[in-house]
């Protein structure tokens, strides 16, 4: 091998020369190449640095090369000891002079019992000594492994083997937030499976929710649900693989903080292609729901993915909440009830026993929950509908209950003690109302229209 790369950078090496010798023919030949020419051809190199240089590479590309300098240079002093052993020993054995330099290698103190003469205790001395540097290595090349995979723990780079678990890809500022109620949800099961998956460090990531569990001021608390940690590209197959995603109850992608709106909006429609074209993802029932930035740009996911993902623009959402807020004082305390998983909040259930029933029918056949609402088997959803709505197979009834474990379907043999005629709605002069921002969103003309 040293030869034949030798005579290609000869030949190179002529061919530079050649090039060099048409330009100074032209007049352009300069000083520096003149001098390099003098020295000596270029791209020589000698038969040493031929081999240092494929030692270097096979030491930094392969993973047993440590494993094979070990056991190797074990052999070459066995082998030498034994050979030296025998023709010192007055047998002359090549077995017994091989089985004693292995005594030698594996024990040191073997060696005190070397028989007398000052030759067959060098060669025993010499061969102990070997055999503790080896020992010596093999310990730093174990202790060095064990570093790497701890190392590589701490990383996250390892498989999640969960199933029926919660995964989150991304991570912002509603994270936090984000796995306070699943782990409020999670309560009544005794706990679950939370796994993240994010492009940041896991380190940085794990000191950010042991920070958040130990805040004095309303501290996370997870009622033993179990949040596991991984460092990796959501957008990526085998990262999807790696935390399970296919085996999840639920994925919850969140959109990234450091981004423009638009762009983050893009990178949520590659995370929806990403999930559906992820094979083992695709005949699973679970529930997907990606964050958007822009209600302009939710109608591309409609088009990438139809009825994949559930899509919540967040900022559209906080922005209507809050105009509602600023019109009806004290309405933010009722949402902060429902929307979050302390007390009570809204259930989505079918009930076959329903079937055929009007909506006036069912309003008292649960007595631990309050329906609001039907969701139909294509996706229409209708809050208060009318007494006469008719529910039909596959529809979805929407409860106002305090879990979705605390409620069932009694027999119907309710009665009503008392009944009152509904009062009647009194108008009032509508007033012109005055509302002041303070502060600028992106969105300000949504927020007028909205108010409008």
């Amino acid at each position: 091998e040293y030869k034949l790369v030798k005579r290609k950078a000869e030949a190179m090496s002529k061919a530079i020369h050649a090039d060099r010798g048409n330009i100074n023919h032209r007049g352009n030949h300069n000083k520096t190449d003149v001098k390099r020419d003098e020295e000596g051809q270029l791209g020589v190199f000698t038969a040493y640095e031929m081999f240092e240089y494929r030692i270097d590479y096979y030491f930094s590309t392969s993973k047993w090369a440590k494993v094979a300098l070990l056991l190797g240079f074990t052999f070459v002093l066995i082998a030498v000891g034994a050979g030296l052993l025998a023709v010192s020993l007055e047998d002359h054995s090549i077995s017994n002079a091989v089985w004693i330099a292995w005594t030698y290698v594996a024990d040191p103190g073997t060696h005190a019992d070397a028989p007398a003469g000052f030759f067959i205790r060098l060669i025993s001395f010499s061969i102990t000594v070997g055999g503790m540097l080896i020992f010596a290595l093999m310990i730093g090349i174990i202790s060095e492994y064990i570093g790497d995979k701890v190392d590589e723990l701490k990383k996250g780079k390892s498989r999640i083997i969960e199933s029926d678990h919660t995964v989150i890809l991304g991570w912002n500022d509603k994270s936090l937030a984000i796995i306070q109620q699943i782990a409020l949800a999670n309560e009544s099961e005794g706990g679950g499976t939370i796994v993240v998956l994010a492009d940041e460090d896991k380190d940085e990531l794990e000191s950010k929710l042991a920070s958040a569990i130990q805040s004095i001021e309303n501290p996370l608390q997870l009622l033993g649900t179990e949040v596991i940690f991984r460092s990796g590209n959501p957008l990526m197959e085998c990262e999807l693989r790696r935390v399970s995603a296919n085996t999840a109850r639920s994925v919850v992608a969140l959109s990234l903080d450091d981004l423009d709106p638009d762009e983050a909006d893009s990178n949520m429609v590659r995370q929806v292609m990403a999930l559906k074209a992820f094979d083992e993802f695709g005949g699973n029932d679970c529930h997907v729901v990606v964050e958007v930035n822009d209600v302009d740009n939710q109608e591309l996911f409609a088009l990438v993915a139809p009825d994949f993902a559930e899509v919540v623009v967040t900022h559209d959402i906080i922005g209507r909440l809050m105009l509602q807020c600023a019109r009806c004082p004290g309405l933010a305390c009722v949402l902060e009830e429902m929307m979050g998983f302390e007390g009570s909040e809204f259930y989505f259930e079918e009930w076959p026993e329903l079937v055929c029933k009007s909506f006036y029918e069912i309003t008292c056949r649960f007595d631990d929950a309050v329906p609001i609402g039907i969701k139909t088997s294509t996706g229409e959803v209708f809050i208060n509908p009318e007494n006469d709505h008719i529910i039909k197979e596959g529809d979805k009834i929407l409860v106002l209950a305090e879990d979705n474990d605390s409620y069932e379907v009694n027999d119907g043999s309710y009665k009503i003690h008392r009944i009152n005629k509904v009062p009647e709605i009194f108008e009032t002069e509508q007033k012109v109302e005055k509302i002041m921002f303070c502060g600028w969103r992106r969105d300000m003309a949504d927020m007028i229209a909205q108010l409008d």
